[in-house]
């Protein structure tokens, strides 16, 4: 049988229960603030986030994972499955993120890996995801 694990940016919305309850990886967003970059729930949390936001002059900003990030996040997957299926943000919100997660993909060769947009903004992109990794959960091939 193959296993598969699905790969999302930290953009996804999801609960951390969740995310290790279906053995979702995570490719985290940049959050950068005040001119110093974070690398969203590894080196800050939401709950580090807000009170920062609270105090900080400027509005924060975000850039999407690199490609360089994704093929990281591949690798790393590569050592625990047989197939990857990576959702993203939808292309309307962030082009990069999927232009990335793509360019990642086309360098990849170690499994079967897949990139799908979709075609959702974050909170309902983590309810795909979601769906995705109960599917792959339940035994459910890459296809």
């Amino acid at each position: 049988m193959q296993k598969v694990v699905v790969v999302v940016s930290s953009a996804v919305s999801l609960q951390e229960e969740l995310i290790q309850a279906y053995g979702i990886r995570l490719v985290p967003e940049k959050i950068i603030i005040e001119n110093k970059v974070y690398r969203d729930r590894i080196d800050i949390t939401p709950h580090e986030f807000y009170p920062i936001l609270e105090k900080s002059e400027r509005i924060p900003t975000t850039s999407a994972p690199s490609a360089q990030d994704f093929v990281d996040a591949f690798t790393e997957t590569a050592e625990v499955a047989d197939a990857i299926v990576c959702i993203t943000v939808t292309k309307g919100f962030s082009q990069m993120e999927f232009q990335s997660a793509l360019a990642a993909s086309k360098n990849f060769s170690k499994i079967p890996t897949v990139v799908i947009d979709s075609r959702a903004a974050p909170g309902a992109y983590g309810f795909i995801a979601l769906a995705a990794a109960k599917a792959a959960a339940a035994g459910r091939d890459i296809d």
